[in-house]
């Protein structure tokens, strides 16, 4: 008898399997919809916009987001901890949270997912071959890419590239901005976190400030439109 029903019984496992798989691919689009609209960017993301989600579908995009940082997801317990210390905290409060080899800040309404493991800056460095990434740190690379605005790609193949960490006192010149600018105020003018500001690139063209990171390029090596090239920092997780 028992032997009759196993193909009844193989029918009715993969046709579960099946609707399992609709599920969680149908739960995996909701939740790449919901992350569009609480404006992640790199390894942050908005708290305001993640706050209007009801509690379940927050959990679901945080889940989403932090697979591109973590191999090992927080538990539930982990994740509602998450929300409560960090997400609910005070404005002008700078919570932080370790989970696992991760920690989470929150600065100016926007939640940071860090590595814990303590950064590891290789500057300064001299960019030979442009056309591949450079390693700045155990966490972070950088890239040129080419775009439609930018550093002239003809200088950018031409010039004695160096990538330097911040010494203090320099200053830079936005296009379609009068005078000259700190970096201390521009990043504060940014909104860049306090723990950023002294690991971002600055890149160096023939011994001059040419742009600080993927931020600012001072407008004597800015060409609106042409051939040009824009970096780009990628996070690297050490998960």
């Amino acid at each position: 008898m028992l032997k009759q029903q196993w193909p009844q019984l193989a029918k009715t496992l993969a046709r579960t399997a099946r609707h399992c798989s609709e599920a969680e691919q149908l739960l995996t689009e909701q939740a790449e919809q919901l992350l569009s609209t609480i404006e992640p960017d790199n390894n942050h993301l908005s708290i305001i916009e993640l706050n209007k989600l009801s509690f379940i579908k927050q959990k679901l995009v945080l889940r989403h987001w932090l697979q591109q940082f973590m191999t090992k997801l927080p538990s539930e317990q982990q994740l509602i901890q998450l929300l409560n210390a960090v997400t609910e905290a005070k404005p002008d409060s700078q919570p932080t949270l370790q989970l696992s080899s991760h920690v989470f800040k929150r600065y100016r309404d926007r939640l940071y997912c860090l590595p814990a493991t303590p950064l590891h800056s290789y500057l300064p460095k001299r960019w030979q071959k442009t056309d591949q990434p450079l390693i700045i740190s155990n966490q972070h690379c950088i890239t040129a890419i080419r775009a439609s605005s930018g550093i002239p790609q003809l200088l950018w193949q031409t010039a004695i590239i160096d990538v330097r960490l911040r010494q203090g006192g320099e200053k830079i010149q936005l296009p379609y901005r009068q005078g000259s600018h700190s970096l201390k105020n521009l990043f504060q003018e940014a909104g860049v976190p306090i723990w950023e500001r002294e690991t971002i690139p600055l890149i160096y063209l023939n011994g001059c400030l040419a742009a600080i990171g993927c931020l600012w390029i001072d407008t004597k090596f800015f060409c609106p439109n042409g051939n040009c090239v824009q970096i780009t920092i990628h996070y690297h997780s050490t998960d």
